[in-house]
């Protein structure tokens, strides 16, 4: 299933909100490698500017494995820029939309007291 609800946001800068349900680790035996992606954050009932999404997986380095933690079910808000990847289809590749977050993972009081990133 493609999230074509997306692709009017691709490559722009977007506001995301959504409620932090599962943090792991892709592959424990690489928990200790500071530069790998390799900390699984899933983030349900997710908006993004605007539209909504079911879920959306974030996939950061150990650093954040703390402090997504610690957000553990509770509702955060973050920037971040909407870019295309190729999944694997049933017979080929195809294009699907992820986020590649900008700002730190927080809750959406300390959001709204920061206002990062304004312009």
């Amino acid at each position: 299933m493609i999230r074509e609800q997306l692709r009017p946001f691709r490559n722009k800068n977007v506001v995301v909100t959504g409620r932090v349900e599962y943090v792991g680790y892709k592959n424990k035996l690489n928990r200790d490698i500071p530069y790998l992606r390799n900390v699984k954050i899933l983030l349900k009932d997710v908006q993004i500017n605007g539209a909504m999404i079911d879920h959306i997986w974030l996939f950061e380095r150990q650093k954040y494995y703390d402090i997504a933690f610690s957000l553990l079910y509770k509702k955060v808000k973050f920037r971040a820029i909407v870019v295309p990847y190729l999944k694997v289809g049933e017979h080929c590749f195809k294009e699907d939309y992820g986020i590649q977050r900008k700002s730190r993972l927080m809750t959406e009081a300390e959001y709204y007291d920061n206002k990062p990133f304004i312009k």
